[in-house]
């Protein structure tokens, strides 16, 4: 089953979990949520949003089964549109970032929501394409404004370690974990630093003169940076993890609007309204979907030879002649991994919905 949340315009959110099979409908609930996203793991869905009549955020778990709730947690606040909440070694961490550039960083067991310790820090970044936090192997790695990356102990957010990277001071650095690696993004001074993530050892360095980079992403054992070259034209360049060896390019709508997904060799990559299907090692093309200017792919997610993903469809109709009247379809489709066919499209209720958070599988082969 899928399990993914939307923001209505007018009135609560809702929560969907329909058949990835035949996209029937499941169980829908409502929450009086602003912002809320959904983040799966086996039968739990862990949701968080802005509770619109307490005036306070808070994270709770759901049964995928049924959606009943299992706990709720405040989560005082924290904003849901500025980091979505990492799940790792069995916690899950919210960062609540504030105009300051001061951060708060909460940890809650996932089995129970108990909050078990909270963390201030100065210098805490914002990004609207990379999280500035990451965890896994009993660590979570924070991004700051200062050029210096640090690790803290899962269990009671002691400091582990810090590390000055960047060459320029007062630069943002930004977080990605992946196969006991941690990769960290300068965006200012476009370097991209791959450390041993227990214990902070540089294994390479990567300075991208004529990529202004915008975003990092580690699939398998390929990084993918997306940015902009000098004359304008946006692109992916895609490297090794393991060595930083360029492997191949591939030109893109919009760097800043890119979801990649890496499954058996192959990269489902999503740029505004193009998706492309390439295989991972060499960037030659399988296949490729475009759509008109209005629609605007989300993230994928793939199992067993099948794509879902979130769709938003904007529209300009003219009401009595008298020019443009903005409205929009949100939707989540199905497709073919092997050749991108449409395989079925659920409309969801007229809402918002977060296209960059991937929809949540559970219990694939069940239902």
């Amino acid at each position: 089953m899928l399990i993914f949340a939307q923001e209505p315009v007018l009135g609560q959110a809702q929560i969907y979990s329909i058949s990835g099979r035949d996209a029937a409908l499941r169980w829908k609930h409502a929450f009086d949520l602003a912002s809320p996203c959904s983040v799966v793991q086996g039968e739990i869905a862990y949701d968080a949003g802005y509770d619109q009549k307490n005036h306070t955020n808070h994270i709770f778990a759901l049964h995928t089964n049924d959606g009943s709730i299992l706990w709720k947690t405040n989560a005082p606040g924290w904003d849901q549109s500025e980091s979505q909440p990492v799940i790792a070694d069995g916690n899950i961490y919210l960062s609540e970032p504030d105009a300051s550039e001061q951060g708060h960083i909460l940890a809650i067991r996932a089995s129970d929501g108990k909050l078990l310790w909270t963390l201030s820090l100065h210098n805490y970044p914002t990004s609207a394409t990379v999280q500035p936090l990451a965890a896994g192997s009993g660590l979570l790695f924070v991004g700051s404004t200062e050029g210096i990356i640090r690790a803290y102990y899962s269990y009671n957010g002691a400091l582990a370690w810090s590390s000055a990277l960047s060459t320029k001071g007062d630069s943002v650095v930004l977080p990605v974990f992946s196969n006991e690696m941690l990769f960290v993004l300068s965006p200012l001074t476009n370097e991209v630093f791959a450390l041993r993530a227990r214990d902070k050892q540089i294994q390479w360095h990567l300075r991208q003169s004529s990529l202004s980079i915008s975003s990092l992403i580690v699939e398998g054992t390929h990084l993918y940076l997306s940015g902009s070259l000098a004359g304008g034209n946006d692109y992916v360049y895609v490297f090794d993890a393991r060595t930083s060896h360029l492997l191949w390019q591939q030109r893109v709508v919009n760097s800043l609007d890119i979801n990649v997904k890496e499954v058996g060799g192959v990269t489902y990559m999503t740029s505004q309204n193009y998706f492309y299907s390439l295989h991972a090692d060499t960037g030659l093309l399988i296949w490729q979907k475009q759509e008109q200017d209005n629609v605007d792919y989300g993230q994928p997610a793939i199992i067993n030879g099948v794509i879902f993903l979130k769709i938003f469809r904007s529209y300009c109709p003219s009401i009595f002649g008298l020019g443009c009247s903005t409205s929009s379809a949100r939707t989540m489709d199905a497709f073919w991994a092997s050749n991108g066919s449409p395989y079925w499209e659920y409309t969801t209720d007229f809402a918002e919905h977060n296209t960059n958070v991937p929809p949540g599988i559970a219990n694939y082969s069940k239902h």
